[in-house]
């Protein structure tokens, strides 16, 4: 696990970090919430593990016997359909005067900016993938502000469910007290 680089969202806001600080604490705490979600997480991961198997048509243990892999073809059949038009989420100005109309058009050029940029409809239809394959799929969204020649840039990648770790006390994503996500990253990207 040294290997991975732990982000950890949600919990108490106000903590940072300080050069020189003792934050064994913050630490603790994010082991802890580890620890809680893998335990809970464990239950379900060997049927996660089968229906990737599934999808990949490995449906029997004999490796001879020939099938026919309806698994992919109804997955890769229900994709498009559920994929077929881009998500376009409405900007609407709070305020009815000119200037949160203005505010309204920037915000949604700039979120159909960042839908283009980032490729959003193939992450998209990856993640409907995964849903369909596994029950689980993740869009991370972060700000990295040195792409872009130091402008900073929106990023979005898809998760594979691998990597999410939520707070097993909710019953919805939204409700979520914490959500760690472990992923491989460059020596460079965390130095």
């Amino acid at each position: 696990m040294e290997d991975y680089d732990s982000k950890l969202i949600g919990g108490e806001r106000g903590e940072q970090a300080e050069p020189g600080e003792d934050h064994t604490d913050i630490l603790d705490r994010c082991a802890d919430y580890f620890r809680e979600a893998s335990a809970y997480r464990q239950q379900f991961e060997p049927e996660w593990e089968e229906y990737e198997k599934y999808y990949g048509n490995k449906h029997w243990k004999d490796e001879k016997r020939t099938q026919k892999n309806w698994v992919f073809t109804i997955v890769e059949g229900e994709v498009p359909i559920l994929t077929d038009s881009r998500p376009a989420p409405d900007v609407i100005a709070h305020d009815a005067d000119e200037i949160g109309q203005d505010r309204a058009e920037i915000l949604s050029g700039a979120m159909d900016w960042v839908f283009d940029d980032q490729n959003l409809e193939l992450k998209i239809a990856m993640a409907a993938r995964r849903a369909l394959v596994s029950g689980n799929a993740y869009l991370y969204t972060d700000y990295d502000p040195d792409l872009d020649r130091g402008d900073g840039k929106i990023t979005i990648r898809g998760m594979n469910w691998r990597n999410v770790w939520l707070d097993p006390s909710a019953s919805e994503i939204d409700e979520c007290f914490y959500g760690i996500f472990k992923f491989p990253v460059r020596v460079s990207d965390i130095a």
